[in-house]
């Protein structure tokens, strides 16, 4: 039974990717997905450039964690303009500011700074993602990496 899965896997993978990107949708909740992996890339460079610097190093793999938690908080509640990709990785944020304040007795610039851009960043994918030139974008892209 197992083998049997393996040798159908690649069948199963075509299949699902042919109808990746087919609907408006799929291609508007891209740009959510598109911007979480730059966001993360920025802050996981920006992480290893201050890597001697542990205070700014692990707020800003924290912040970059938030990018991609927009995911899994997603699933979790559905509320209008995408807001539970910000409201669920905000209490990260909110967190991580509380514990500056607990531990330092005020926010870390990292935390002052960074905690409300990821949380805007994750809002931009609003502004763009139902337009006609995201969603050719967004075919275009889906062509490339689906063969």
């Amino acid at each position: 039974m197992y083998g049997g899965l393996v040798i159908l896997g690649p069948f199963v993978a075509i299949h699902s990717t042919a109808r990746v990107g087919s609907t408006p949708d799929e291609l508007a909740f891209l740009a959510v997905s598109m911007g979480n992996i730059i966001a993360y890339a920025i802050l996981f460079g920006a992480a290893l450039h201050w890597r001697r610097r542990p205070d700014v190093h692990k707020r800003l793999m924290l912040l970059g964690m938030v990018a991609l938690l927009t995911a899994p908080f997603g699933r979790l509640i559905e509320l209008p303009y995408l807001l539970e990709h910000v409201i669920g990785p905000g209490t990260v944020v909110v967190a991580l500011a509380w514990w500056d304040y607990r531990s330092l007795g005020q926010l870390h610039p990292v935390t002052r700074f960074g905690g409300p851009a990821i949380l805007l960043w994750e809002l931009m994918p609003n502004l763009y993602m139902t337009s006609a030139w995201w969603l050719a974008a967004a075919r275009w892209l889906v062509r490339v990496f689906t063969g």
